[in-house]
């Protein structure tokens, strides 16, 4: 099985596993809480206002849910809830930023870029879980690696639909 697809089997067993158990998580499997999505919106937004960099908001929702995870699983489950607003957002500005470009050669470069970012980002958080030698603590190390790459590619994409 290719390491991405390893990846993505254990962080869907672990969401799904955690998911009953964890309060404040989402009801649909999946899918961002309401309330974690509202916190990065929020702080995305008003950085924009105050014209700050936005990247303060990577782990806005983790970071407090970390402080109280006492388990590798429930560090995970910290990452994957950021993870899981993240990817939301960066599939909803990706569809955003494909209706303002000019023509259909940004769009394929667009998409071009999008291929060439799922490349880095398996290959950075494949090293992240080996660099852990696949033990526990590679599966937070895992996650807060997706979380944190999603979060900065949709932090550039928000920033070429303003440009």
């Amino acid at each position: 099985m290719p390491p991405r697809c390893q990846i993505l089997l254990v962080v869907a067993l672990l969401n799904s596993v955690l998911a009953a158990a964890t309060p404040g998580f989402a009801a649909i499997g999946g899918q961002p809480n309401p309330a974690d999505v509202q916190t990065i919106d929020a702080c995305v937004g008003d950085a924009m206002t105050a014209k700050s960099d936005p990247g303060a908001c990577i782990g806005a929702v983790s970071g407090p849910c970390l402080k109280s995870a006492s388990t590798t699983a429930a560090m995970a489950q910290c990452s994957n809830r950021e993870f899981l607003v993240w990817q939301a957002a960066l599939n909803r500005d990706s569809a955003r930023l494909m209706t303002r470009l000019p023509d259909d050669h940004a769009k394929q470069m667009l998409r071009e870029v999008q291929r060439a970012f799922f490349v880095y980002e398996l290959q950075q958080c494949t090293f992240e879980r080996t660099a852990h030698k696949d033990a526990p603590p590679a599966l937070v190390a895992a996650a807060r690696c997706q979380a944190r790459a999603s979060a900065r590619y949709d932090l550039w994409q928000i920033g070429r639909a303003h440009v």
